[in-house]
């Protein structure tokens, strides 16, 4: 496996203790650990570091109707409050097509010193 792919199943593994934190009495979660930490080492590792966290990330995909597909990198955050909002931030490479279609998508919501412009029409 890549260093990568250990670095996402340890944040897989801290994501799963930050859910086992909110519930600490379910049985069904204490055979599932139960049952990883027997047959995986790497599992077991990871487990005894006691580490959580309630980030994530990756990539979505998606198909807008008007400028197509966007790749996008996902990050998530969980509040850490127990009240279940959680932030999400998508991005996009830079110079790639999803950057460009995001930027075509982010100027038609823009106003341009709506307030402003107006402001200085009518004193004229």
């Amino acid at each position: 496996m890549t260093r990568n792919g250990f670095r996402l199943l340890g944040t897989v593994v801290a994501s799963l203790r930050m859910e086992a934190a909110k519930d600490p009495g379910d049985p069904e979660l204490a055979v599932l650990v139960g049952e990883l930490s027997v047959q995986d080492a790497d599992f077991r590792t990871w487990w005894a570091t006691h580490q959580v966290t309630g980030a994530g990330y990756g990539t979505k995909h998606y198909r807008h109707p008007l400028v197509g597909d966007l790749t996008l990198d996902c990050d998530t955050w969980d509040s850490p409050d127990g009240s279940g909002q959680r932030l999400m931030v998508l991005t996009a490479e830079p110079g790639t097509p999803s950057y460009d279609r995001l930027r075509i998508l982010t100027s038609w919501n823009a106003e341009p010193n709506a307030g402003l412009g107006a402001e200085h029409a009518s004193a004229r």
